[in-house]
């Protein structure tokens, strides 16, 4: 009889260990759901919050998608980057413990220069990323692509929630050449001092030949951090010699843009021939670069110093197209009574002098 009572007794308890037990489980299981909240944006985590206290963790990453820093940041609060590149277009001002009820967070944002001349209203309207985090995008287009300081308010529901400053640097250079000739084929543009937000830089390039017909954006590539470059090819334009127009945009990974640059390249047109031949080789070769393509006649006339133009060939040497824009003629030298000295080799272009060269034929 007493065995039999202390057995119900015992599993009165285990019923009673079971049910606590249990009840632990979940409350641990609640708690540890309310420790640990993560969040994430294009498919990415984001922030880790922990509700308990007033931290947050954030998440960042570079272009390729590898986490590159974990900031942590006290609620509440307004975060913004200290500084940025004129070339970023655009910086993100990010509220931090916004209260879940919070219907309006409004973004207002200026300059220091000439005081709040640049002041949007109504003010900017910020975007819910997540449970009491908020966040707008400032455009230096809107603020007339100032540099400088720029203070960042945050409003809720009609009240100051809280700022931050960010300042606005130029540190862009851009180097290309203001004259090449044509031979080169092509020329280079380097951009340096791009902001490590810049999602991409296009160049809008085109000649003066007839506005804009033959007009292409040519995207750069990133050489490293803060340097792009790109090549602008004269077969992309047609072949033209002249006056090329590059212009260059930097575009935020939102797809704003914002011109940073506008310069001028003059591509020249070439007459290259060697600046001295043997006597032995018998001939050398005269090339005209930048020749127009719709030319019917390239003519290389060639004689020598010793007694003037004795020796100018009639009719005139008509060239080869060996390429659009480029085109050749061999100079013999028995043509030209296998004289020594200096050579005068000219280039007319239907019928149109286009530019000419001199070579000097040395007994070696």
């Amino acid at each position: 009889m007493l065995l039999y009572r202390s057995s119900k007794v015992s599993k009165s308890i285990f019923i009673v260990f079971l049910f606590v037990f249990t009840m632990a489980l979940s409350s641990m299981s609640i708690y540890a759901q309310q420790k640990s909240h993560y969040i994430y944006e294009d498919s990415k985590l984001k922030y880790i919050q922990l509700p308990s206290s007033n931290q947050l963790f954030v998440y960042k990453y570079d272009q390729n998608g590898n986490i590159v820093k974990i900031e942590k940041v006290k609620t509440p609060s307004v975060v913004v980057p200290s500084k940025v590149s004129i070339s970023d277009v655009s910086y993100e001002v990010i509220a931090y413990g916004v209260s879940p009820t919070a219907k309006s967070v409004q973004f207002p944002t200026w300059t220091e220069l000439n005081g709040q001349d640049d002041l949007v209203h109504p003010y900017v309207e910020g975007e819910k990323v997540a449970p009491g985090i908020w966040k707008a995008t400032v455009l230096l287009s809107k603020h007339n692509m100032e540099k400088g300081v720029y203070y960042n308010d945050v409003w809720v529901d009609g009240k100051f929630f809280g700022g931050a400053v960010t300042k606005v640097e130029d540190n862009v250079r851009v180097s290309l050449p203001q004259e090449i000739g044509y031979s080169a084929g092509e020329y280079e543009v380097v951009v340096t001092g791009v902001g490590k937000d810049v999602a991409k830089i296009v160049m809008p390039v085109w000649t003066t030949q007839q506005g804009q017909d033959d007009i292409k954006h040519v995207e750069a590539q990133k050489i490293e951090d803060g340097t792009w470059k790109a090549k602008i090819k004269f077969s992309d334009h047609n072949y033209e010699t002249g006056t090329y127009i590059t212009h260059i945009y930097a575009h935020d990974k939102h797809g704003n843009q914002m011109p940073l640059y506008g310069g001028e390249t003059k591509v020249k047109p070439e007459v290259k021939a060697p600046p001295a031949v043997s006597y032995s080789s018998g001939s050398y070769e005269v090339i005209a670069y930048g020749v127009s393509p719709t030319a019917k006649s390239v003519q290389f006339p060639t004689w020598t110093d010793l007694n003037g133009q004795d020796d100018l060939a009639h009719p005139y040497v008509e060239g080869k197209k060996v390429a659009p824009g480029i085109w050749k003629a061999t100079v013999l030298l028995s043509k030209h009574n296998m004289e020594k000295g200096v050579y005068y080799n000219d280039v007319w272009v239907d019928g149109k002098y286009f530019g000419g060269a001199v070579t000097k034929v040395e007994d070696r």
